[in-house]
């Protein structure tokens, strides 16, 4: 019987504490879940998948992982989301915390409770596609490529038909491109754009995928030998 991710993922890291747990790797476990769940990967689960250049490795499959946020606003949400829920004390001592990132918490977390983020539009999504474009020589070897990019961005109802346009105009030489919005995966392939819907999954998701990360991998995203097990079957939900 294999075993489930839940069953699989006992910490065996507890010598060494991620700091940054929402780091490349992080986002790299996250979208080869996704795309397991999806059923495009239909081999059974590995961690072994999680390489470089491309970042998802299957076979003669290779997708690279990337976000349309620049890392400005990823830094900015990862602080939000670690001040959310803290008592006034703990908000406060965490903030004074913020000089050293080089961010000015006055102009971030006006009134200590909203922040200010980055402007973010659909420009941000195709810069990166593009950017990620430049770079599809260096993966050669793989029949297939595809791109999977977490968008902060791509507003389901406003921009749909404005992302298809903008996928027919540039011609990318990724297939599939998958964007994952909000829960909703979008795949763009042969000039389809399709959609399925994953919200029910995201805590399943973001828990996994943080369990995965600190078990197999180090500070610095690297596997960690002694944790040899890297094979299991997803517990069908």
């Amino acid at each position: 019987m294999s075993k489930s991710i839940s069953d699989s993922l006992k910490p065996t890291n507890t010598n060494k504490k991620v700091k940054n747990i929402y780091d490349n790797t992080y986002y790299e476990i996250y979208a080869l879940l996704v795309l397991f769940k999806s059923g495009y990967i239909e081999c059974p689960f590995c961690i072994d998948w999680i390489k470089d250049k491309p970042d998802i490795q299957v076979g003669n499959i290779g997708i690279e992982v990337t976000t349309d946020a620049p890392s400005e606003y990823r830094k900015l949400t990862s602080i939000w989301n670690k001040l959310s829920g803290l008592d006034p004390k703990s908000k406060k001592e965490e903030l004074t915390k913020l000089d050293k990132h080089g961010l000015q918490k006055d102009n971030i977390f006006p009134n200590e409770g909203y922040a200010s983020l980055p402007t973010l539009n659909i420009t941000c999504l195709m810069a990166k596609i593009k950017d990620k474009e430049r770079k599809f020589s260096s993966y050669d070897g793989f029949p297939v490529v595809g791109l999977f990019v977490f968008s902060f961005v791509f507003m389901l109802d406003e921009d749909e038909s404005s992302i298809v346009k903008m996928l027919q105009d540039n011609k990318f030489s990724f297939s599939p491109i998958f964007i994952f919005s909000n829960g909703i995966l979008f795949k763009w392939e042969n000039s389809v754009l399709t959609k399925n819907d994953y919200t029910k999954f995201l805590a399943e998701f973001k828990t996994q995928a943080q369990q995965i990360r600190k078990k197999y991998f180090d500070n610095r995203g690297k596997r960690i030998k002694q944790n040899a097990h890297s094979e299991f079957g997803l517990k069908e939900v």
